[in-house]
């Protein structure tokens, strides 16, 4: 564990996760001495060990004392620096939850396999019904079925595996928007196996391009109703992938502050915390994080900083429904 005053001078990675169970803990040891971590933490850590990853690392829980209210003020306040100064983010999802053990070659790791070359081929073009697992017509005939739901078993590994990729709880976060929009290069970290942000998000998008055009009637021949379920999953990086986009062109902050609703944060507070980093141009709310705060008074602060700025008046409540004044100057 070392301390550096100028993040930029560095060549390191961030290590970005759901904190998981804060009550499951487990004991690691740095440069001899010992740090409690909750076990998403740790069961990432190892990973990391396992594929060869060294180097310097930046992790919040262990970055950020987190007990101590002024310094997390300080560190939130330059979160934006951190990530954008990182050779890469490091986005771990955590290991399937299907029944499998956490390391078994067999199980999770095989389950997470099974998305790669799929993703891969979708980010490049491939229609949904040139994926392996839909047979051609021929093969159909040649098998004596006339549905293609009874000709692949393979569609119900596929389903699974997408379905445990896009599964995990790190795309619940509201830290999310801020860690996949600063990176320079971002790489999700899935059991042991790995696929870019870029490859990712293109390959989402034009599934959900495809499902709404060409490729519908031949997904829903094979999957049923379950086609519906395989398109919803597609949501979480379709809105990440608008959202970054769309960060690029000034987004109004309070735009996005209801756009990050539904999502989720450990500490209540950086439900707007994580968010004022994403702001650029004329019109910035000036705030200081403060976790001395509720997320009542935070949203009440919000609303005086954006005011004093812009002279707009934004009532924001507990769900985040908005109301908004403007105000003679």
């Amino acid at each position: 564990m070392k301390t550096y005053a100028h993040v930029e001078r560095l060549t390191y990675r961030c290590l970005v996760y759901a904190w998981g169970d804060t009550k499951d803990l487990r004991m690691i040891t740095i440069n001899g001495g010992v740090y409690e971590v909750t076990n998403s933490l740790h069961i990432a850590l190892r990973r990391l060990r396992e594929r060869g990853i060294n180097g310097l690392l930046w992790i919040d829980a262990l970055c950020i004392d987190q007990s101590n209210e002024a310094e997390k003020t300080t560190q939130v306040s330059l979160m934006g620096d951190t990530f954008s100064a990182a050779v890469m983010v490091l986005m771990w999802l955590g290991t399937p939850r299907t029944g499998f053990s956490d390391g078994g070659v067999l199980g999770a790791d095989k389950v997470a396999f099974n998305a790669v070359p799929i993703l891969h081929a979708l980010a490049g073009g491939v229609h949904v019904h040139e994926l392996p697992c839909f047979p051609s017509r021929s093969q159909r005939q040649q098998l004596g079925v006339c549905r293609d739901r009874d000709a692949s078993e393979d569609w119900s590994r596929v389903f699974q595996s997408r379905r445990a990729w896009m599964s995990s709880s790190w795309f619940t976060r509201t830290w999310t928007i801020q860690e996949v929009t600063k990176a320079r290069r971002a790489v999700f970290l899935f059991g042991s196996r790995q696929i870019s942000w870029d490859i990712m998000a293109s390959a989402w998008r034009h599934f959900a391009q495809h499902m709404q055009s060409c490729c519908s009637e031949s997904v829903y021949r094979l999957a049923g109703t379950k086609s519906r379920t395989l398109s919803a999953l597609a949501v979480p990086m379709i809105d990440l992938w608008n959202l970054k986009r769309s960060l690029k062109h000034e987004q109004d902050i309070v735009d996005v502050l209801i756009q990050c609703n539904a999502k989720a944060a450990s500490d209540p507070p950086d439900k707007v915390f994580a968010l004022l980093a994403l702001q650029a141009g004329p019109g910035m709310v000036k705030m200081v994080p403060d976790y001395r705060m509720s997320l009542q008074d935070t949203f009440v602060a919000f609303a005086r900083s954006l005011n004093a700025t812009r002279g707009i008046l934004v009532t924001l409540g507990l769900d985040l429904e908005q109301r908004v004044v403007h105000l003679s100057s």
